[in-house]
């Protein structure tokens, strides 16, 4: 997206944008469950070393690497609170 000149470029940073504000929702939603809390902190941490990764080495090459962060982020979404553990 970046080599698409300016329209690619802003639609980069939007799509960035776009992740640090969901994980800082997420970690807003979440202060009364310590586990996604917990979570969304490591999730936070990670995307801010991908942009760090992302100024050293071509990192959209490592397709393993986002297949598991958009997962991780969408479990970060879910809501914890309908899971309860049933005693049998």
């Amino acid at each position: 997206m970046v080599e698409g000149e300016w329209v690619g470029f802003t639609t980069y940073i939007g799509f960035l944008l776009m992740q640090i504000v969901r994980l800082v929702q997420l970690l807003k939603e979440s202060y009364l469950q310590p586990s996604r809390h917990a979570l969304c902190l490591v999730l936070l941490a990670v995307f801010l070393a991908l942009l760090v990764a992302m100024l050293t080495e071509n990192i959209w090459t490592h397709t393993l690497l986002f297949f598991m962060w958009y997962s991780l982020l969408a479990m970060a979404g879910w809501d914890w609170s309908s899971y309860k553990s049933e005693k049998i």
